[in-house]
């Protein structure tokens, strides 16, 4: 592929590289399904390093030109017509309802998961550094404790442990996790549980039985990715509600429920996912009042309401909750091992039942040997000892980001302090644009979670709001869990030299179009 690069140009050579492909796309030289060279060959053919055009294959997708698929390769995108975009960009409409009103652009029909994916995929270079999943640390696993435990499983059960099970759940581990809950305050009968392959199911399962096409569903803005693209795949609308350092704002709820009349709030009231905030007490109680006032229920997501560092506790929802209009979602995976795929649902009456019955046409039952040796992992006592250890060590990673923080970003920067929880949540007040500054940090061999995709399509912002979620365009999230303290540090430095160089061209930028207009103006 013949691309005539500039070495000395002002332009950086993989936008050279990405603008050269974006006009044979446009041309119809490179005609939809193409297949791009791989970014190693390209590399070589253009003798320039392999992140440069990792970069700027980033950047066509970013734009929707192309898309990458794992184990496949980079293709040119079915959509004819691109988006340019200059600075922060425009919003992108999506087939089916509502528009994403996000910064990140991207072609129809493709989901704000799958493009972070992708970017993500982009990112796994060697040495490179990932504050961007949201996951707990691998290096806290207790694999030898949870080995045992399937050991135990299969010599006590033998071949009924890989046999069919029923759909609601293994009955003594629903036994045991209503236990749990209720040392918890969560009032939760055994066959109240329904086990799930994972908390997303859970979500899925829920949207399924609770809500309709067309209909309105509200969220937190900015809110958990994969709610998102589970209410999209049910054909809902997606509201979104401001959060500031109190949770989601309830003034503004009651006005979009007046308004749009929504079957379901779904919310992740303690540690929320992205910002790190908690939804305060006071808050809470005017939560539930509005949806027994309204008669809509709550979609409560606890995933990561255990791992508490600093603070006092409060009540879940579905703990203060009295009339059932609370659905409780959790599951195992940020708390202990992701890969069992094990979570819960706590519900109760004809919910429950349709719950049942979509799980069993959903996947029959989540893995029988995964809930037993669970099971066996919890009667023997370890949860509280492992959750106790990873506190400690969460704790003390996240103050070495908070701190990290303060000595590496700009002081008009700003980001959350979570009490608890995997991540925190970074605005930058300068005019960068954090997708940008996400594709120049992959080239200083770091990588953080883009914020825009974490926003609903649809939403209603005052005038005062001055939450976390004020700059979507230029916030990002941040894992502080899955790393030690010594990596912790030079990510941040390594985020702080993508920053400074981003701000420079933005200082080139600006300078340029004043002397453009004195040229002009003379």
């Amino acid at each position: 592929m013949k691309i005539a690069l500039k070495p000395n140009s002002a332009v950086p050579l993989y936008l050279q590289i990405k603008e050269h492909l974006q006009k044979q796309i446009k041309r119809g030289v490179l005609p939809p399904a193409t297949r791009l060279p791989s970014t190693r060959s390209l590399a070589e053919e253009l003798e320039v390093s392999r992140i440069t055009v990792v970069n700027a294959y980033a950047e066509l997708a970013v734009e929707g030109w192309v898309q990458a698929h794992v184990g496949q390769g980079t293709f040119v995108s079915d959509l004819r017509r691109g988006v340019e975009r200059a600075g922060i960009g425009e919003p992108f409409p999506l087939t089916g309802t509502g528009t994403w009103q996000t910064t990140l652009l991207r072609p129809p029909g493709v989901s704000a998961s799958n493009m972070l994916a992708d970017m993500l995929h982009l990112s796994q270079q060697p040495d490179l550094i990932s504050f961007a999943m949201g996951a707990p640390a691998t290096d806290l696993f207790p694999v030898r404790d949870f080995r045992r435990a399937i050991n135990v499983v299969l010599r006590r059960d033998g071949a009924e442990a890989l046999q069919y099970d029923g759909a609601a759940g293994y009955k003594p581990l629903q036994a045991t996790i209503a236990k749990y809950l209720q040392a918890r305050g969560i009032k939760a009968r055994p066959r109240e549980v329904l086990i799930t392959s994972g908390s997303q199911q859970g979500l899925d399962l829920a949207a399924r039985v609770l809500t309709e096409p067309g209909e309105c569903v509200i969220t937190e803005s900015p809110t958990y990715l994969g709610a998102l693209d589970v209410f999209e795949s049910h054909g809902v609308r997606v509201m979104g509600v401001p959060v500031d350092e109190e949770g989601m704002r309830v003034d503004i709820l009651e006005r979009l429920i007046s308004r749009h009349r929504p079957r379901l709030i779904y919310t992740i009231p303690t540690f929320h996912n992205p910002t790190g905030v908690t939804m305060s007490q006071g808050r809470r109680e005017r939560l539930l009042a509005l949806a027994r006032q309204h008669h809509v229920f709550i979609l409560e997501d606890g995933v990561c309401s255990e791992l508490r560092y600093s603070g006092t506790p409060l009540p879940a929802l579905k703990a203060l909750d009295r009339q059932g209009h609370v659905v409780y979602l959790n599951s195992f995976s940020k708390i202990l091992l992701p890969g069992i795929r094990v979570g819960y649902v706590v519900a109760s009456g004809r919910i429950l039942e349709r719950l049942v019955a979509a799980k069993q046409s959903a996947d029959l039952f989540t893995s029988s040997l995964m809930q037993r040796a669970l099971a066996e992992y919890l009667a023997a006592a370890r949860l509280e000892h492992h959750l106790t250890h990873v506190c400690q060590v969460y704790k003390a990673r996240r103050d070495a980001m908070l701190e990290g923080l303060a000595r590496h970003l700009p002081a008009d920067a700003h980001w959350s302090t979570p009490q608890g929880g995997l991540c925190l949540w970074v605005n930058l007040s300068s005019d960068v644009s954090a997708v940008q500054l996400y594709l120049t940090a992959i080239g200083y061999g770091v990588a953080f979670a883009v914020g825009s995709v974490f926003f609903p399509p649809e939403g209603d912002r005052p005038p005062d709001a001055d939450g976390p979620d004020r700059r979507p365009s230029r916030s990002f999230r941040l894992n502080f869990a899955a790393h030690r303290p010594e990596l912790i540090e030079l990510g941040l430095r390594r985020v702080a030299k993508a920053l400074r160089e981003e701000m420079a061209k933005r200082s080139v930028c600006t300078n340029r179009a004043g002397e453009a207009a004195a040229v002009v103006t003379g």
